[in-house]
């Protein structure tokens, strides 16, 4: 990738209700000309109030994060997000008359002040197939990030576990540390990632076994440390 290399990034979000909680999943993927450079997906934000305008900004969000965390700084992007309502507020076209969706706005801006940016609404009609192939990439990822099981241990009544299963036929589950900020449960990031792969091995008594010694045991947990590689039985 040269300096002179346009980024595109394409972003969805989507949402649903749990419970009386809702839950925002993103997706994002990232090209440099021809050359994808990422592509992912995951739960964004989980409490009340919760909407699938939060899921937008919340894959916007994630995706320059993503750009700011690797080098990327200084070179120009073109964002494209279905959500006409996130750029147009995000571009100033638009006022904000939901709260929740003020600080999410003032997060874009701070990190989009890294690079040369260029929020785009995507528009599927009259749009090239290549800008729809990618586009459809994004929508895959979030939606397999919202059909993912996600479970909770609680800690403490403002702290907890989210173990995140993705299906076969790897199913790798995710776990971070979560913490209620007043309105909403948030990832603690001075918290490590943690993931371990079941595959074959996967089946639901041995996962529950997982979940709980990984809950009650520290020394457990720091063998499944992302960038550590889990050596010895359960």
């Amino acid at each position: 990738m040269t300096s002179d290399d346009l980024i595109t990034v394409y972003c969805r979000g989507t949402s649903e209700r749990r419970d009386s909680e809702g839950t925002a999943s993103y997706g994002f993927v990232i090209y440099s000309n021809t050359d994808k450079l990422e592509a992912q997906g995951d739960e964004f934000r989980s409490g009340p109030g919760v909407s699938n305008n939060v899921a937008e900004y919340g894959a916007i969000i994630r995706a320059l994060e993503w750009l700011a965390d690797h080098d990327c700084q200084g070179k120009r992007i073109e964002l494209k997000s279905s959500s006409e309502l996130a750029i147009r507020q995000i571009n100033g076209d638009y006022q904000i008359n939901a709260e929740a969706l003020i600080p999410l706005r003032e997060e874009v801006l701070r990190l989009s002040q890294q690079f040369v940016v260029r929020f785009v609404v995507y528009c599927e009609k009259g749009g090239s197939e290549e800008d729809r192939i990618r586009m459809a990439e994004a929508k895959r990822h979030a939606r397999i990030a919202r059909r993912s099981i996600v479970e909770y241990k609680q800690v403490q009544a403002d702290l907890r576990w989210k173990f995140a299963l993705s299906g076969e036929p790897d199913y790798v589950c995710t776990i971070t540390l979560e913490h209620w900020r007043g309105d909403r449960w948030e990832r603690d990031q001075s918290e490590p990632y943690y993931e371990r792969n079941f595959g074959r091995d996967y089946n639901p008594i041995r996962y529950n076994n997982f979940r709980a010694k990984f809950a009650a045991d520290a020394t457990y947990r720091e063998e499944w440390r992302v960038g550590r590689k889990r050596s010895g039985g359960e």
